[in-house]
C-alpha cells in the first residue's frame, strides 16, 4: 500500500496533475490514466491541500471531476503560485534551517567550524547526532538560494547571512515597489519571482489597493520551468531533445529541434515555442503547455541562418503556424461598413489585421485582402465579422466552403431566411 505524502519531490509530477485535474477538469476517479484510484486520491488530496479554497467538484455519468474555480476580479495573486513551494525535506532539514538562521543572526562572519560547533549544542535527545558534512552542504544550499553569502577567507570559508535589501526602504517605497512587483507577478513569466519578493513588503500600507484582470492566464506558470529551460537553449543557441504529448495525452514523442523563439497568443492565452524540426526539417509551434521535458544538446551552428528564415516565413503567417514552403493562400473579405457611425471597425481591421490591405470598392462597401501561409488560422477572425461580410472568396477551397457551411448551418438553426453569403 502506498502511504500518502503531502510534500512533492519534483515539480513536473504536481504540473502534470494540476492541469488534469485543475485546468481541463476531466480528471475523475474512474476515467484515470495513473497506477491506481489510491494514486489518484492521494494526488487529489495533495493538491487540495494547496488549493481548498478555490477547488470545486463536479458531478459526471463517470463519477465527480474535480477542478479551479477563482474569480480574477477577486484575485491579487496567482493562487497556483502556492504550488511552487511544495517541496519535500526531512526532519534534518527543519532543524538545521531554524537553527542555522539562529546562529548566524547576530554574527557577520563564521567559518563551518564554529557554525558546526554551535549546532552541535542544539542537539538533544530528540535529534540524532550529525555530521559536518551534511552542515556544510545545507551551507551551500543556502548560499545558491541567496540565503547566506559564502567568501573565501585564507584557506577557510565564512558564512553570513545575505543582507535584505529592502530593510532600507521607506514604507512608501515599499508599497510602490509591491504594486509594480504584483502587476508584473500576475501578467509576465516567471511571477513566482515577484512573489517570493513580495513577502519582503507585507505591511499593511502596501494592502490598501487591489488590481483586477480582465485577461489573466494564471495557469502559465505551471510552464515557466520548462520556459527556462527552453530560453537557456536559445540563449546559448543549442538544440534540445523535446518530449511532448501527442493530442490525445496518452504518448510521449521525441524531437531532436532548435528552439528559436517563443511566441504567446494574446487572445487565448497558449504559449509556443517555435523550433526547427532537424527530422522533418521544417519549422513547427509546439505548445509549451504540451511539453514534457527538455534536455539540452549540441550547440547549433546553423542557429542565426535557422533564425532568419524563419523571421521571413513570419512575414506571411497569421498566427503560429509556419511551414518551410514558397507558396501563400489568398483570402479576399468584402464588408459592409457605415463610414460615418463605424469608423471604428475601420480603425479596427487596420490594427488587426496585420499585413493585410483594407481597400474601399464602393459607397460603404470595403474589401480586404491578405496572402497568408494558412487560412484555417484566420477564420476565428473572420468569424468576428459575422453580419458585415458581403463575400468571402480564397484560394484555400476547402477553408472557404467550410466557413460558408458554418453560415448556412447557422441560418438554418436561428430560422433565418436569405443567403448568408453571395456565392
Amino acid at each position: 500500500m502506498s502511504n500518502f505524502q503531502e510534500l512533492i519531490k519534483k515539480f513536473d509530477r504536481i504540473r502534470d496533475f494540476s492541469r488534469d485535474f485543475l485546468v481541463y477538469g476531466i480528471r475523475t476517479r474512474n476515467t484515470q490514466n495513473i497506477k491506481s484510484k489510491r494514486s489518484y486520491d492521494n494526488e487529489k488530496r495533495r493538491i487540495e491541500s494547496f488549493l481548498s479554497d478555490y477547488m470545486v467538484e463536479t458531478s459526471h455519468v463517470s463519477g465527480k471531476s474535480v477542478n479551479i474555480s477563482i474569480n480574477p476580479e477577486e484575485m491579487t495573486m496567482n493562487p497556483l503560485f502556492a504550488l511552487w513551494e511544495t517541496k519535500s525535506f526531512t526532519k534534518n532539514d527543519i532543524f538545521l534551517h531554524y537553527v542555522l538562521l539562529d546562529i548566524l543572526e547576530n554574527s557577520n562572519k563564521m567559518s563551518i567550524s564554529d557554525i558546526y560547533d554551535e549546532v552541535i549544542e542544539y542537539i538533544d535527545e530528540d535529534h540524532q547526532m550529525m555530521d559536518m558534512m551534511t552542515v556544510r552542504n545545507k551551507l551551500n544550499e543556502y548560499e545558491k538560494l541567496g540565503i547566506l553569502t559564502k567568501h573565501k577567507d585564507g584557506k577557510q570559508f565564512l558564512y553570513a547571512l545575505r543582507t535584505n535589501r529592502f530593510d532600507s526602504l521607506s514604507d512608501e517605497e515599499k508599497m510602490e515597489l509591491k504594486q509594480g512587483i504584483d502587476f508584473f507577478s500576475n501578467i509576465m513569466s516567471f511571477g513566482i519571482l515577484g512573489k517570493f519578493l513580495s513577502r519582503n513588503l507585507n505591511d499593511s500600507e502596501s494592502q490598501t489597493y487591489q488590481m483586477k484582470y480582465k485577461h489573466y492566464f494564471m495557469f502559465h506558470t505551471l510552464d515557466d520551468e520548462l520556459l527556462f529551460d527552453v530560453l537557456r537553449l536559445i540563449e546559448n543557441e543549442q538544440k534540445g531533445m523535446f518530449e511532448t504529448w501527442n493530442k490525445t495525452n496518452t504518448k510521449i514523442i521525441k524531437k531532436l529541434c532548435t528552439p528559436l523563439m517563443v511566441i504567446t497568443n494574446v487572445k487565448h492565452g497558449r504559449r509556443y515555442v517555435v523550433v526547427y524540426d532537424h527530422s522533418s526539417k521544417n519549422f513547427y509551434s509546439l505548445r509549451l503547455d504540451k511539453l514534457k521535458k527538455v534536455s539540452c544538446q549540441e550547440v547549433d551552428s546553423e542557429f542565426e541562418n535557422y533564425l532568419e528564415e524563419l523571421k521571413k516565413l513570419k512575414v506571411d503567417s497569421w498566427g503560429v503556424y509556419l511551414n518551410r514552403t514558397n507558396t501563400t493562400e489568398h483570402i479576399c473579405m468584402t464588408l459592409k461598413i457605415n463610414e460615418d457611425k463605424e469608423q471604428y471597425m475601420i480603425k479596427r481591421i487596420l490594427l488587426e489585421g496585420k499585413h493585410g490591405i483594407l481597400e474601399k470598392v464602393d459607397e460603404n462597401v470595403f474589401e480586404y485582402h491578405i496572402d497568408i501561409i494558412d487560412t484555417y488560422e484566420i477564420i476565428p477572425w473572420l468569424r468576428t465579422f459575422i453580419g458585415r461580410i458581403i463575400d468571402l472568396k480564397g484560394t484555400n477551397k476547402k477553408a472557404v466552403g467550410m466557413f460558408k457551411n458554418d453560415m448556412r448551418w447557422m441560418y438554418k438553426m436561428y430560422e433565418i431566411d436569405g443567403e448568408c453569403l453571395n456565392e
